[in-house]
């Protein structure tokens, strides 16, 4: 007969052994699971954090290549073509496109480790300045007349990279008054 404990019969046990353990594995197993795709997530989410900053930095080196591009655009427009005969100088990073010297290959990789083509501007980028000649322009402010004004037309091809295989290549028209 069962044993009888304050108003209660207590049965016998047979039919629930490792039951409770058998919940347990299940539900540490679903728990598991759950903790490695959580882990996963976070680390997609890392590595897309890590490459976002990456090209970030590269466009920001890019942008630094521009900006010293025109500088040097702007420089060699009032050292050498404003002067009368003046040309622009055979020197690496600068085409005169203008006096048929070929365009320059910004799509090709190989093309922008060659020091004859390009100019370094950072650790890591490099520009070309490609002189297209003197254009007449229509300027906002003479939109409504047609007037046109003649300047140094210069496209400015920057492109900076980084260890992880990120580039970016930037590319801008840079005009400047002629004489």
């Amino acid at each position: 007969m069962p044993r009888r404990v304050h108003g209660q019969y207590l049965r016998g046990r047979t039919g629930m052994r490792g039951t409770v353990l058998a919940v347990a594995l299940i539900f540490l197993i679903v728990l598991t699971l759950l903790g490695i795709s959580v882990m996963n997530v976070s680390l997609q989410e890392l590595k897309m954090a890590g490459q976002f900053m990456q090209q970030s930095r590269v466009q920001t080196l890019a942008e630094d290549c521009l900006k010293t591009a025109e500088s040097a655009a702007a420089a060699q427009v009032d050292a050498q073509l404003n002067r009368p005969g003046g040309t622009l100088p055979r020197a690496p990073g600068f085409l005169d496109i203008a006096n048929g010297t070929a365009a320059a290959v910004v799509d090709d990789a190989a093309w922008w480790t060659d020091a004859s083509h390009t100019l370094p501007c950072t650790a890591d980028g490099r520009y070309v300045i490609e002189y297209l000649g003197v254009q007449d322009i229509v300027l906002h402010a003479d939109r409504y007349t047609g007037r046109t004004h003649p300047l140094h037309a210069f496209r400015i091809t920057a492109r900076a990279t980084a260890v992880t295989d990120a580039s970016v290549v930037l590319q801008t028209v840079f005009l400047r008054n002629g004489s």
